[in-house]
């Protein structure tokens, strides 16, 4: 039995070397999607000072690819090519193969996508770039399938020529060098000079740009495929205009209602592919159920319709249940595939549901709209036709059960990243729900996760990214320094505001452009050939609008006049800009439009930091340091209008807002 036993052991190390032989250079790095591909033939590369002084000396082409572990396509390409062995064994005879989890480095994929889109009109994940022993792009391209087929020639194909192409052309590809040094826009970056420009000509350039993209009849900002704009619903809540109420409150119910939120489990897709928000592509990003919380903050705070805290607590749900229990931090996305097709997790077929067989099968198919044919695929993603919160209430048993049959399905992939941007804004969106809820959890919650952040991204006096220390972007640290003041704001702790205070100084230095601006990484951070600005809202809030909003609130919190100051430099850029693309802006203008509304005078002694705070932070106006009475408390709203009525407790304020 022993001997066998000894066997069997030496067997499974030899399995195991097997194994571990037949894994590339990924298998060494912590990124799921880098994972993902450290199986396949490819002998892939990552992107690391290593790397590329080995492209130095190679003397081949650099085939980069680019993209992100819940990405449909990247999946595609991976199956299609990435595994298969004569593409690999191309791949490896002609080329040096890197892979890159764009979420780890977005300011390298942001060089290669702007060169791709410039070149070639179209953007994309997987992206797929060649380049030059200096890591200079020449060709590039987003999926590329495996057969001929849309007018597209295959990978193979495409691989060959440009191998050709580098063998026999090298005085075009020194061309197509110098052109990028001399045209690339983020070597180039210019700065508008142009004279300062009123506020209100900013508003209504962004009403106007909102009201012509509105979709009236579904819902939106756009045609398809939709995305949130959470940014641009967030500008139209917090206006005075009850149409753009409207137009917004319209918009979110859409997206709530609609196939693109996931009506079981919380929680809303990336983007929907068609006009009416029911077939999304089924992945689940942090950072846009991060948005979508705080948009629908924002949205409680001018409409108390059930429907609107129904969702803000299903997405919260959501959100917390991506917590990794070791770290206490939130990981980044849920993946659209398994095994059984793309969003095939989220789908019904009108036979399942009648299967349970009860009284209350018929209210179910009517609730969510099933029907025969289905609208994906032959089967049915879940919509919502008329909210009623009763219904949640009183079907509480068959929901659950619906949810136990999904549970046994196979199950999209987590991508256990835990990134420093998408944490903070997840905790940003924390803050903006406590003023809107008034929930003292919520805030307790907000500040636990804020110092988690703290102990797990700031080490040594220097901030992180990931837990693999790759170094923080400009991004990553305007958001940070942001819920850093709101803790200060709501706990009145100055550690808090001296560790912003000492980010903002640390990010100025590091990332320092012209005109107040901010670069999203040093020169040569992670060996970036290129110095990216981001200067317009993306999926996720433009690290220079918030870093304009971090320098606003410490002139604010501080007295500082430097702050003040670099808010006046960027002013001249960022107005220009937002009068322009007011659609690609609406974060920054939304704050502007917001800052300086109204303040707030305090009578009385007051013992709580917390209730001042917490009543600054909720509206989004200035406390104003000084006392009328000392013997009587109350609170008064100010503009240049006049003041309020003495408001006296919570409810009071929040009737007369």
């Amino acid at each position: 039995m022993l001997e066998k036993s000894e066997n069997k052991i030496k067997v499974s190390k030899e399995n195991i070397m097997k194994r571990w032989n037949n894994m590339n250079n990924l298998q060494f790095e912590s990124s799921p999607y880098l994972k993902q591909h450290s199986r396949n033939p490819v002998n892939w590369y990552a992107w690391n000072d290593k790397t590329i002084e080995l492209i130095k000396t190679a003397m081949k082409p650099v085939f980069l690819s680019i993209g992100y572990s819940t990405c449909h396509w990247c999946h595609v390409m991976e199956k299609e090519s990435f595994e298969d062995q004569t593409t690999a064994n191309y791949l490896n005879k002609y080329f040096i193969s890197i892979k890159i989890d764009r979420e780890e480095l977005p300011h390298i994929d942001k060089i290669y996508m702007d060169f791709v889109q410039a070149n070639y009109g179209n953007g994309g994940w997987p992206l797929n770039v060649f380049l030059t022993e200096d890591l200079i792009p020449f060709f590039g391209g987003t999926y590329f399938p495996k057969e001929r087929r849309y007018g597209m020639p295959t990978f193979v194909e495409i691989l060959e020529r440009i191998y050709r192409f580098w063998s026999e052309q090298k005085e075009s590809l020194n061309e197509i060098k110098q052109q990028y040094l001399t045209n690339s826009p983020g070597l180039k970056f210019s700065i508008d000079e142009k004279s300062a420009i009123e506020k209100k000509a900013i508003f209504e350039s962004a009403f106007l740009s909102s009201e012509k993209r509105y979709d009236k009849k579904y819902g939106g900002f756009s045609g398809k495929p939709k995305f949130l704009h959470t940014f641009e619903i967030n500008f139209l809540l917090e206006s005075s205009e009850p149409k753009y109420h409207q137009m917004a409150l319209h918009s979110l119910k859409s997206i709530c209602f609609g196939g693109i939120y996931d009506q079981l489990g919380g929680g809303v897709c990336r983007y929907s592919t068609d006009e009416k928000w029911i077939v999304p592509h089924f992945e689940k990003m942090m950072y846009d159920n991060a948005l979508l919380l705080r948009t629908l903050s924002k949205a409680l705070k001018i409409n108390k319709d059930s429907w609107i805290d129904f969702y803000f607590n299903k997405t919260l749900q959501f959100i917390l249940s991506m917590e990794d229990p070791e770290t206490g931090l939130f990981y980044t996305a849920m993946d659209a595939d398994t095994s059984d097709g793309e969003g095939y997790y989220y789908t019904w077929s009108k036979s399942e549901i009648e299967s349970l067989n009860t009284e209350l099968t018929d209210k179910l198919i009517e609730y969510f709209d099933i029907t025969e044919s289905g609208n994906f695929e032959g089967r049915n993603i879940l919509t919502v036709m008329r909210f009623d919160d009763s219904f949640y209430n009183t079907n509480i048993e068959i929901l659950d059960k619906l949810i136990g049959i999904r549970d046994k399905r196979e199950k999209p992939s987590i991508d256990d990243k835990i990134m420093l941007d998408i944490n903070s804004l997840i905790i940003w969106s924390l803050f903006e729900a406590v003023t809107s809820k008034f929930d003292i959890k919520l805030l307790d919650l907000a500040i636990e996760k804020t110092d988690k952040i703290l102990d797990y991204f700031y080490s040594s006096d220097k901030l992180y990214r990931t837990k693999d220390r790759i170094q923080a972007l400009q991004t990553d640290y305007s958001y940070l320094i942001r819920i850093l003041l709101y803790v200060y704001n709501f706990t009145s702790k100055i550690n808090y505001l001296s560790i912003a205070e000492k980010l903002f100084k640390e990010m100025s230095i590091k990332f320092k452009a012209e005109k107040g601006l901010f670069f999203e990484n040093e020169l040569g951070q992670n060996c970036a050939i290129i110095r990216n600005m981001e200067i317009y809202d993306g999926v996720v809030p433009s690290g220079n609008s918030v870093a304009y909003t971090c320098s606003h609130e410490l002139f604010r919190l501080t007295g500082n006049v430097n702050y003040i100051e670099q808010c006046q430099d960027m002013e001249k850029f960022l107005d220009n800009l937002s009068l322009k693309y007011p659609e690609m802006t609406y974060e920054y203008i939304g704050f502007v439009n917001t800052s300086n509304l109204n303040n707030i005078k305090i009578s009385g002694i007051v013992k709580s930091a917390r209730f001042k705070t917490l009543i600054d932070v909720y509206t989004n106006y200035n406390i104003i340091p000084e006392f009328i009475d000392e013997k009587e408390f109350y609170i008064l709203i100010c503009n240049e209008k006049g003041c309020s009525p003495k408001l006296y407790n919570f409810n009071s304020i929040k009737g007369y807002l």
